[in-house]
């Protein structure tokens, strides 16, 4: 918006939850004072957290800055894998094991039982996250968590429904 600005350089800084395409430096002419957009092709790396990016725009001595934050959530929905197998007495068991998901986003649960196991910690923690909020599911999920410290032991987290 200055007169004298014909020709500026505009300039992106960005951490690593973002890949900047080709270009991280473009030049823009001005015939009159006005706007203009400036497009840069940014991806979001493989992993969550808080993506930031920083435009600096100069002309000679002039020094335009701005800081941008994005959240990086998954795209996609949480997925579980479960694995089961059994060992004879006096022998082992052995499996490969890939955890699914984005590096950092994922956990594993190792239960152990003499009797099939009913896989009851994946169960309720769908149910205490269920997604749906009408009156009949409402009330059915805390029906049934109001009794869930009498089948299982709960830690902090689980109480706090996460």
């Amino acid at each position: 918006m200055e007169k004298q600005v014909r020709m500026y350089r505009c300039k992106i800084k960005t951490n690593d939850f973002f890949l900047p395409g080709e270009a991280r430096v473009k030049k823009v002419s001005f015939l009159q004072q006005g706007d203009q957009m400036v497009d840069f092709d940014l991806k979001t790396a493989s992993k969550l957290g808080v993506a930031r990016v920083k435009v600096i725009a100069t002309c000679g001595k002039l020094v335009s800055e701005y800081d941008v934050e994005m959240d990086v959530r998954a795209s996609n929905p949480p997925v579980t894998t479960y694995v089961s197998g059994g060992a004879e007495s006096g022998k082992n068991w052995e499996t490969d094991f890939k955890l699914p998901g984005m590096e950092g986003t994922n956990t594993a649960v190792l239960e152990v039982s003499a009797i099939l196991p009913m896989d009851a910690g994946r169960r309720l923690h769908y149910l205490i996250q269920y997604p749906y909020g009408c009156i009949e599911q409402t009330t059915s999920t805390a029906f049934a968590q109001l009794y869930l410290d009498e089948v299982m032991e709960l830690n902090d987290k689980f109480k706090n429904g996460h």
